[in-house]
């Protein structure tokens, strides 16, 4: 089950790094640049696979026409790395940045020992903040919120119903989003007007939504199961801090079409922050504090017409392009995505019936 990794131009692997490399379950899948200094030497015998320059060469030179669109020293290599695993057999993928430190042996899975609950909307607000939810401070008058949450629902909050789920193994769960302790993620309002670090409180429940929820989810600390594979495409128009925060929304509004959900996991890693100039994430994230709410609300009534996921992940992505969301090349890049991910031999989820699976 291989882990997937970016690097922050650090001179050594990290401790984050290091930690997923010892895992004898798990591949680890390190995707460098042009900038990256070398060597970078991971653990001998760890099954770990750091792809240099020369290796994405020769890896992509089956997958040109989809590498060719990724520029080097851009967040897009990542892609590659996403790529290469599925290529390589993965089943699941832990999608992880080298600042998020395990706390746990593992990364978040389901088992039938854990407490879980599922969070269904109760009226036509479609976002779901699980930061209060799962222990985060609530503030003297509004509660924590992860980045990518709308802002005009950060005090006044979607309706829900919670209950528990007697068997968490029954529930089809395609993404696993861990919580992080000390530097969660939050947007850059957050951290210039209330601060971090802070950490969870020590419940141990997971969250799961109901197909009629959406909550943003990042690629810092996230399971993905074979079933959302084919989601893993992180936009390239848009700023890294904005890529997977659409992407986790566009991803769910899918699988409600295949009976996946997303489920979120109390705190397995540490954040360790990388140096972050909070100013200019401020500007980066633009588009999340203007775009996000109306994003949300066209995700929740979109109904797609082919017949196929992947025709499917096409129109929606087009339509994302024609409101605004994207630019035209990650349209491009979405049709070469999942060709390549055809030819890596990957079989895209079946659709059910109607798309309202619960």
């Amino acid at each position: 089950m291989p882990a997937m990794g970016r690097r922050d131009n650090n001179n050594a692997p990290t401790e984050s790094v290091l930690h997923v490399a010892q895992l004898s379950a798990w591949c680890l899948v390190v995707v460098g640049d042009k900038k990256t200094p070398e060597p970078y030497e991971l653990p001998l015998l760890s099954g770990s696979y750091y792809l240099g320059r020369n290796e994405q060469e020769e890896f992509c030179s089956k997958f040109d026409d989809f590498c060719t669109g990724i520029p080097w020293n851009h967040f897009g290599r990542k892609n590659i790395g996403y790529l290469y695993a599925i290529a390589h057999g993965a089943t699941q993928i832990w999608d992880f940045d080298d600042d998020n430190v395990l706390l746990t042996a593992m990364p978040p899975h389901i088992s039938d020992n854990i407490v879980m609950k599922q969070v269904h909307g109760t009226n036509d607000c479609h976002v779901f903040n699980p930061y209060p939810q799962m222990g985060g401070p609530l503030g003297d008058e509004h509660p924590s919120w992860p980045r990518g949450i709308p802002l005009d629902l950060i005090s006044i909050p979607c309706d829900f119903d919670v209950k528990e789920v007697k068997n968490p193994l029954e529930i089809n769960v395609g993404i696993i989003q861990s919580l992080a302790n000390n530097e969660p993620d939050v947007d850059a309002i957050y951290r210039l007007t209330r601060g971090t670090p802070f950490d969870f409180d020590k419940k141990k429940e997971w969250i799961v939504l109901a197909n009629n929820f959406l909550a943003p989810y990042n690629a810092q600390a996230t399971v993905v199961s074979g079933a959302a594979l084919w989601s893993l495409f992180l936009p390239m128009t848009v700023h890294s801090r904005v890529t997977d925060i659409w992407r986790s929304y566009y991803a769910q509004r899918l699988m409600k079409d295949i009976g996946v959900r997303v489920a979120f996991a109390p705190p397995h890693v540490r954040q360790d922050r990388n140096a972050h100039n909070l100013l200019g994430d401020l500007k980066a994230e633009d588009a999340l504090y203007h775009q996000a709410s109306s994003l949300c609300r066209f995700l929740s009534s979109w109904s797609g017409s082919t017949g196929s996921l992947p025709g499917r992940f096409e129109e929606l992505i087009v339509n994302l392009y024609e409101r605004g969301f994207l630019e035209i090349e990650d349209v491009y890049m979405v049709q070469k995505w999942i060709a390549a991910l055809l030819r890596a031999g990957y079989e895209f989820p079946t659709l059910i019936d109607d798309g309202t699976h619960v």
